[in-house]
């Protein structure tokens, strides 16, 4: 299984991609969402696309929502500081996205990512 980390700071990008390979999954990392997009070219069995809300060049839950319709198994797991906003209460209203609140450890993104898309 592929999961798509998505996001613009370099340092929580390499720890995120870190748990997700320590769980045992393909990892494959962008820095923007421009990035991201161009990377489903060589995905075939993306699973999950994990995202900060706030990227410079792309709202993540609008980027979940694009890459859900290319991928339409394709969870969506966004990660943001603001646990507040007509935003939060949309990606909690797609039955393929869930909300994880900043700042998280090892044990939240796990059990949310197996949550979403299992071991």
């Amino acid at each position: 299984m592929t999961v798509l980390v998505v996001e613009d700071n370099v340092y929580l990008l390499q720890v995120i991609a870190d748990i997700v390979e320590i769980a045992g999954y393909q990892v494959t990392t962008a820095g923007s969402g421009e990035e991201a997009l161009r990377q489903l070219e060589q995905l075939d069995d993306l699973q999950l696309v994990i995202t900060d809300y706030q990227l410079p060049d792309h709202d993540g839950h609008e980027l979940c929502l694009t890459i859900h319709r290319r991928f339409p198994q394709c969870k969506g797991l966004i990660m943001s500081g603001y646990e507040r906003g007509p935003a939060v209460e949309a990606i909690k209203h797609n039955s393929f996205l869930s909300f994880l609140p900043k700042p998280f450890g090892y044990p939240e993104l796990n059990e949310r990512m197996t949550s979403l898309i299992g071991n």
